[in-house]
């Protein structure tokens, strides 16, 4: 994001302009340790058999898995507070809980941290449009 606004981009279009640049630069880039680069690295990996592909995960846990995750405390009135406000929750005997948060947009509250494989969605306390 700082990268963008660095650049001014305002677009689609230029945006794509800049990740291209930036995966060049970061392919070009050689490791200090196997001083190799990171398709060179991979490209490795792969004779080695030391990698682990997974598939895209469904459609309806994208929000699940692209999204900041947070913990925060539970109030005794069953409110959490998030950035500067206090937010109602469902009532829920735990005294943390963990935040879904996709920056300007949207959170939601759950009661635990999602564990790999993310199959599901955990237990939703409230979710919450910014």
């Amino acid at each position: 994001m700082a990268l963008l606004a660095y650049e001014n981009v305002s677009g689609y279009a230029a945006a794509q302009i800049v990740l291209n640049r930036e995966v060049e630069r970061q392919d070009a880039t050689v490791c200090r340790t196997t001083s190799l680069s990171p398709n060179a690295a991979w490209e490795k990996a792969l004779e080695d058999q030391r990698t682990v592909l997974r598939p895209c995960p469904p459609v309806t846990l994208l929000d699940l898995h692209l999204a900041l995750h947070l913990k925060r405390r539970v109030n005794a009135d069953h409110q959490i507070d998030f950035l500067g406000q206090s937010w109602h929750i469902a009532p829920t005997k735990r005294a943390a809980i963990t935040l879904i948060h996709h920056p300007l947009r949207q959170f939601w509250a759950i009661t635990q941290p999602p564990s790999p494989p993310l199959n599901n969605w955990p237990e939703i306390l409230g979710k919450y449009s910014l």
